[in-house]
């Protein structure tokens, strides 16, 4: 402002009395008793100083406007209500002296000069149509993916040549996901979850539930409600056609061999294991569903164990481990006592041409074919062999009585005498030939509970029973009678008969004196 002189006023009292320019060195005036102003440097601005002692201006040196530019040397502040603290700029910068092109944008040269500049075009983006999602092609480029298309709902991807091949994620009227895959437009397979009845459906073939698993974790293959950890549904109607079982397993090391179950689908509902030796399925086992028959090599087993054996050696070998008191075989008839030798026993062997070979009645007797019965008597199996004493007088003190037996009696009231001995009467003569053994368990049946008390029921409702077995606490007797009947008797036989043939001569040797007399 070099070239603006200012003026001044000359105040005498109430008027001023004229005007006049400021000299060089003149103070500017201020009313009221103001203090005056110091020397104004080229172009700086005046701010208020609010003192009455050091001026009521003050030069600003760091603010300057030369007419075009407004400068400030040092920091400059802003104060705006959404910024706290005051924005600040620790640089010096310089407006342009030009307005730029339409659509540029002010920046710094990073010196401290802004200017106008035309803003960069960014990432640019191809193909785009409605529903496609943009993926990164390159430097600064998207390019919208026909195959990869959202619609808000519906996310696809087009996995194949065909543009019906896709992979579908999407959901259903209750929100229910579900992930299904198309061929040429038509439904193949798919994954859904039903949160309503909290199954993950696993779909072949279309629409199929091939597979469910529900929130407990259990399988159904073939079946929506699947009742345990792993439940099936299927198979074949066995007894007409041999299909596709429902569980087949294989060795690892050779698929053409392993194990089959099949269930039969027909009204009997049997269930089927089959052996696959080199791809050739053969029957194993078979249960029956209707009788809980079990059929070994058959697959219409007749009784409880069918067992249809084509082998060169023993149908069944069974072998007991325990150490120190193995059992056998029992033969238990748990609901009758029969108690006869004609409709009813323990054992029946006979050959393919229908011939009885022995038969064990439920009496208890024994018949065979050849009326023949053995002892294993080989020299080489024996040891310590001596004469048998005499038996003569303690066979002779036996008693063989007649009597009905308790059992036969409860059966039939008029159930036929029986010959034989007793066995305490036995065992003063021959206690070494009379055994004593633990009378039979008593045997009761009561009503299954659980840990509250409350009855154990079967599937239709009814109470379950088990069978408690009480030890009796009492022995019986019984009599070896094959020895004293056998090599006892066999022995008496042959002293009757050393006896008769004494008893012979003596009578032959009698006769010849007597003749001798009489001759």
């Amino acid at each position: 402002m070099a070239d603006k002189i200012p003026i001044r006023g000359s105040f005498n009292g109430g008027s001023l009395t004229g005007l006049a320019q400021y000299a060089t060195g003149d103070t500017l005036g201020v009313a009221h008793g103001g203090m005056g102003l110091a020397a104004v440097g080229a172009n700086q601005l005046l701010t208020g100083h609010n003192s009455s002692t050091t001026g009521a201006l003050t030069s600003e040196s760091n603010l300057t406007f030369d007419g075009t530019i407004l400068k400030s040397t040092g920091d400059l502040c802003a104060t705006v209500k959404v910024v706290s603290p005051a924005l600040c700029i620790g640089s010096e910068y310089v407006l342009p002296t030009a307005d730029g092109s339409a659509g540029q944008i002010m920046c710094t040269d990073g010196s401290g000069a802004l200017a106008f500049a035309t803003a960069s075009a960014g990432v640019t983006l191809a193909g785009s149509t409605n529903n496609t999602i943009a993926t990164v092609t390159g430097s600064d480029a998207l390019a919208g993916e026909a195959n990869l298309t959202f619609t808000g709902t519906t996310l696809t991807v087009d996995i194949g040549a065909s543009n019906d091949d896709n992979l579908i994620l999407n959901a259903d009227a209750a929100w229910n996901p579900k992930l299904t895959y198309t061929e040429a437009g038509v439904v193949k397979a798919g994954v859904e979850y039903d949160a309503g009845a909290c199954k993950m459906r696993i779909q072949t073939g279309g629409t199929t539930n091939a597979i469910v698993i529900d929130c407990n974790q259990n399988v159904g293959i073939g079946t929506t409600a699947p009742t345990g950890l792993l439940a099936t549904a299927g198979g074949s109607n066995y007894h007409s056609a041999i299909g596709t079982p429902v569980l087949s397993m294989r060795q690892s090391g050779s698929a053409a061999y392993g194990f089959d179950v099949h269930q039969d689908t027909d009204t009997d509902g049997d269930l089927h294991f089959h052996r696959v030796v080199n791809n050739t399925s053969a029957m194993l086992m078979t249960f029956e569903r209707a009788t809980g028959n079990v059929g070994i090599n058959t697959d219409s087993p007749l009784v409880p164990l069918h067992v249809n054996a084509h082998c060169l050696t023993y149908i069944t070998n069974f072998y007991h481990t325990h150490a120190s008191s193995p059992y056998g075989l029992q033969i238990y008839f748990s609901g009758a006592a029969p108690d006869n030798n004609t409709t009813n026993h323990y054992l029946h062997a006979r050959d393919c041409s229908g011939t009885d070979r022995i038969l064990i009645w439920s009496d208890g007797d024994v018949a065979n074919h050849d009326g023949v019965y053995g002892t294993l008597s080989d020299a080489k199996f024996k040891q310590d062999i001596t004469d048998v004493r005499s038996y003569w007088d303690d066979f002779n003190s036996l008693q063989y009585r007649k009597f009905r037996l308790k059992t036969d009696v409860e059966v039939d009231a008029d159930a036929p005498y029986r010959l034989g001995l007793v066995a305490q009467e036995v065992e003063t003569i021959f206690p070494g030939l009379v055994p004593e053994s633990k009378d039979f368990d008593t045997e009761t049946e009561e009503a299954v509970v659980d840990a509250d008390g409350e009855a154990v029921l079967d599937e239709d409702g009814n109470p379950t029973y088990e069978t408690i077995f009480t030890p009796s606490g009492t022995t019986y007797k019984w009599v070896k009678s094959s020895i004293i009947e056998g090599p006892i008797m066999g022995s008496v036989v042959q002293e009757l008969q050393t006896r008769l043939e004494a008893a012979e001569s003596k009578i032959t040797a009698q006769e010849a004196e007597i003749a001798i007399l009489k001759g």
